[in-house]
């Protein structure tokens, strides 16, 4: 690309022409391009934005991150892409994991949380898995701008999984209104024992719904 290409540091771009007002996960920080305010975005070609070897193995994997992608703006909207990809060899080969663009839902600005289990796109997870993100402007004028935030992997196996994930307070081994009260405190302060249920790392509705679902079965 002649400009627009990735930077990391506090979003300067406050909102408008499609760029991000702030980050996705809080920390203050993110992956943009050209973190510019004013009359700057991708132009005359791509750029990407790629990710050091991730571990995967271990158990199932599951790659997350948001990301951010806008191409209304400008006199010829909705014309260019954003492109993510995986690979489980260094970056030897690629993979396609989604095509934002050029038109659809989720291509004027927001972020947009993604997850995919890399055990379902590799028999065999590596440790050198790579992520990589491509703005694209290879249409006749529109203004992209991309982000990308919260970028992880994590590993789930049978040991990471308690036998009574809802036993959190004692007397252990006997649920009661404890558990209820801890659970609660829990997740109210996002702590781990209240992260029972995808999408991990983030706290919502779908932990209560596992909460509830093993209370209720009671412990083995």
């Amino acid at each position: 690309a002649s400009d627009g290409h990735w930077d990391r540091g506090v979003p300067v771009g406050g909102g408008d022409r499609g760029d991000p007002p702030s980050d996705f996960d809080g920390s203050g920080q993110c992956y943009l391009t050209d973190n510019v305010d004013g009359n700057s975005d991708v132009d005359g070609g791509s750029t990407t934005l790629t990710s050091p070897a991730m571990d995967a193995t271990g158990g199932e994997a599951i790659l997350s991150y948001a990301r951010w992608f806008s191409n209304t703006a400008g006199g010829s909207p909705n014309e260019d892409t954003m492109v993510v990809e995986i690979s489980n060899n260094n970056g030897s080969t690629w993979q396609n994991l989604e095509t934002v663009g050029p038109g659809g839902a989720e291509v004027s600005g927001g972020w947009y949380e993604k997850q995919f289990v890399i055990n379902d796109l590799f028999t065999t997870p590596s440790s050198q898995v790579r992520v990589r993100f491509t703005a694209n402007d290879t249409g006749s004028g529109s203004v992209v701008e991309a982000g990308v935030d919260a970028v992880r992997i994590t590993v789930l196996n049978c040991e990471d999984a308690p036998d009574c994930p809802a036993d959190l307070a004692a007397p252990f081994g006997t649920l009661d209104f404890s558990d209820v009260v801890a659970f609660l405190g829990a997740f109210a302060s996002s702590d781990s024992a209240a992260d029972l249920a995808p999408p991990f790392g983030t706290f919502d509705f779908s932990d209560v719904v596992a909460f509830l679902a093993s209370f209720g079965s009671g412990c083995p």
